[in-house]
């Protein structure tokens, strides 16, 4: 099993979870306004959106990997350009502040802060580009059958891993003022990383892509 295939995309992966988005945000305020029991509840609902996108994802790469070896390669792009959207994205927006929700805070226990954790991921067709960026950095075209699934798997296992910690951690509002305090600089290099990520991918599928001609 090649590492590069596994190791890639997961370093990725990571790097896109731990840089604060809508789900970290909200993972973040409910751990800090209600507590952590709300905080986790809200990463569980995020956590099973994200495997419902990623089991697609397999099921997208597999069906058109069976078709075509042009149907990998135009999955690939398309991720590898999200990919790159997401890192320049990161970076133009470094200097904005963490959104915070100022309304009435609701009591979100149980299966309402769940679902609200599962929605935000689930109405957003973005997280299944998403998911394409993070496989294209493994060559799509080698990463089907098993180890497409062990991506897959390894990642939504470190979703869980990270969005808990947030639930944890944020639940002071110590972290959350280091990070604003920082934020320029972590956003920078982490947009930086996956802007470079990105262009990589887009460098190898274009090259196959001519070989392919």
């Amino acid at each position: 099993m090649n590492l590069v295939v596994l190791l890639a995309p997961v370093l990725v992966h990571l790097l896109v979870v731990i840089t604060p988005g809508p789900a970290n945000i909200l993972i973040m305020q409910r751990s800090a306004s209600i507590g952590r029991g709300a905080g986790l509840l809200t990463a569980i609902g995020v956590v099973t959106g994200s495997a419902m996108w990623a089991s697609l994802v397999f099921l997208a790469i597999t069906f058109s990997y069976s078709l075509s070896a042009w149907g990998t390669k135009l999955l690939g792009l398309l991720g590898a350009t999200y990919l790159a959207y997401l890192g320049f994205k990161i970076i133009k927006n470094r200097s904005n502040r963490v959104a915070n929700d100022t309304g009435a805070v609701e009591a979100y226990l149980g299966i309402k802060a769940y679902l609200q954790g599962f929605l935000l991921h689930a109405t957003n067709p973005k997280a299944f580009f998403g998911w394409l960026a993070i496989v294209s950095v493994g060559r799509v075209d080698e990463s089907t059958g098993n180890i497409l699934l062990i991506v897959l798997l390894l990642c939504t296992l470190q979703a869980a891993v990270v969005f808990g910690a947030y639930a944890m951690v944020f639940s002071t509002n110590r972290v959350t003022s280091l990070y604003q305090k920082y934020k320029v600089l972590v956003d920078l290099i982490s947009g930086s990383i996956l802007v470079g990520f990105a262009l990589i991918t887009l460098y190898r599928l274009g090259v196959d892509i001519v070989r392919m001609s």
